[in-house]
Parts: structure tokens; sequence; C-alpha cells
């Protein structure tokens, strides 16, 4: 039986065009990488500032309530789907506050019954 010679009998390491390759499909996925982790950073940093935000608010609201300033006057009525025979309706009034954080407005209302 007759064997075949085989041209390239050392092949070590990696062709140029392997190598140009294999630095392009790394450079896409650190990229699509950085623009998520940037995305998610903003992400976070904006939930933190409505966080402080509606805390603010909340405090400017439950010292409202305690000293007993008035609100405007309102009626609520809940009906609950599916049971229209069910309503349930309080008097009370509506507080609104609103807190600023970073250059944005938050407003914040609460229902206080009588």
């Amino acid at each position: 039986m007759k064997k075949f010679k085989t041209f390239r009998t050392n092949n070590k390491g990696f062709t140029f065009i392997e190598v140009i390759v294999c630095i392009f499909i790394l450079s896409i996925t650190i990229a699509a990488f950085t623009a998520l982790f940037a995305g998610s950073y903003s992400a976070i940093f904006g939930t933190g500032y409505k966080s402080r935000a509606v805390f603010e608010a909340q405090e400017k609201i439950e010292r409202a309530v305690a000293e007993g300033e008035a609100g405007e006057e309102h009626d609520m009525t809940i009906t609950f789907p599916g049971s229209p025979s069910v309503t349930i309706r309080s008097e009370g009034e509506i507080i609104k506050k609103n807190a600023e954080v970073n250059g944005q407005r938050f407003d914040v209302s609460t229902f206080v019954p009588y």
C-alpha cells in the first residue's frame, strides 16, 4: 500500500487569518458587553435617584399627616372587578408632595381617610 506524503507535518501555531478572525470576534463581544454595562450603570443610578426622591416626598407626607395639614378633600370609591355589588366608599383627603433630586421632579400623593 502506498503512503501519501503530507506537505505540512509540523503545524504549530495559528495562521494570520485565524488570529484576525479571533480578534474580530473578541472585539465585537467586548463592545456588546461594554454597551450592556454602561446601560445598566445608568439605570442603577436613575433608580437610586428615584428612590431617594420618593423617600423625601414620603417624609414630607408623613410630616404633613402628623401635623394635621389639610389636603384636597376627596371621596374614594373602590369597585372590585367581577363583583359589582361590592363597593367601598371613604371620605378623606389627598395630600400631595414633591421632591427634586438630580434635576428630576417626583410627585407623590396619598389618600388619608377621615
